[in-house]
């Protein structure tokens, strides 16, 4: 027969048995939770970075497309460098905001 004091012993036991599955528990929820944020915060970053390389891709191509129409203008070349350095210049300004 179990004396009142191994009763009250279990009783700790159990008690403190379904403390310890709650706070694992816990910890699976928030490590799901937290593994859940990494992969969103990882896609958006592959987002970003494909972003800023479409971005870049349109910069490149409208630099090609001035310097082209700037060649086909009937200047003096100093004139030309003058007029591709300036609007190149606006577009990377332009590029950083």
């Amino acid at each position: 027969m179990n004396t009142i004091r191994e009763l009250k012993q279990q009783e700790k036991y159990k008690t403190m048995l379904k403390r310890k599955n709650k706070e694992k528990k816990i910890y699976k929820d928030k490590n799901a939770s937290l593994q859940f944020e990494k992969q969103k915060l990882y896609r958006a970053l592959l987002n970003r970075e494909r972003e800023i390389e479409r971005l870049n891709n349109i910069i490149n191509k409208t630099i090609e497309y001035l310097e082209y129409q700037i060649s086909q203008l009937d200047f003096y070349e100093d004139t030309k460098a003058k007029m591709l350095g300036s609007m190149t210049i606006v577009l990377l300004k332009g590029s950083d905001k």
